[in-house]
């Protein structure tokens, strides 16, 4: 029998009509294998998304209040809705490791072969921010390297080992950059310990500022 690859997408009000559509692009573009979605929604009081359900792909929509809210962050176009990702290894205390995807992705292929990438020692997979890069973020951290966290395939026993979720937390509400809702406390806090995988299972529109010729060059 198949893993089941499990799927967690974060939602408030503004954005539950992204998020089914991202779930329906899984849908559509794999038929074979087993899923699991998991919907939190912040904030949002209807499920709209588990009749979404399909013979392979069970949906579950969890309902969870903001408690995010009065912690000192803004962002022009991230909610802070998204530092729900810091909770994911407790939220699922029973699984060793989760699919995390931003709402505004559209998935156009099975996403077995990344759900089955080796994680080892690793916090995560990950793929490499060019545009973050190229604007130094990376740098003021002293790390060789520097992720986008819209998508991460999050080794959730390594997470609870190590403590992580309560060091992400502890980070946000001493920040000192303040550039990204959860995007550099994420960076800082794995550090090196993340694995990067193909810039295909995450295509950044930032990267696209870029000339096909250097975005081949970095990402080799």
């Amino acid at each position: 029998m198949s893993e089941v690859i499990r799927v967690v997408f974060i939602c408030d009000a503004k954005y539950v009509l992204p998020t089914q559509t991202a779930i329906q692009s899984i849908i559509c573009n794999d038929r074979k294998n087993p899923y699991e979605i998991f919907v939190l929604g912040v904030d949002v009081e209807n499920d709209v998304f588990s009749r979404l359900s399909t013979k392979n792909i069970k949906i579950s929509f969890m309902s969870l209040q903001d408690k995010y809210q009065s912690l000192n962050a803004q962002h022009l176009y991230v909610s802070k809705a998204a530092l729900f990702k810091f909770d994911l290894a407790e939220i699922f205390k029973d699984f060793d490791k989760i699919l995390y995807l931003d709402s505004d992705m559209v998935v156009n292929r099975s996403l077995k072969e990344l759900y089955q990438t080796d994680l080892s020692d690793k916090y995560a997979a990950v793929v490499k921010d060019m545009a973050g890069e190229k604007a130094g973020h990376h740098t003021k951290m002293n790390h060789q390297s520097y992720f986008n966290s819209g998508m991460m395939l999050l080794n959730l026993k390594n997470l609870r080992q190590d403590g992580i979720p309560a060091k992400l937390l502890e980070y946000k509400k001493h920040e000192v950059w303040k550039s990204f809702m959860d995007q550099d406390a994420f960076n800082f806090v794995f550090g090196e310990k993340v694995l990067y995988v193909s810039p295909d299972y995450n295509l950044m529109y930032g990267n696209l500022t870029f000339s096909l010729e250097e975005i081949a060059v970095y990402f080799e």
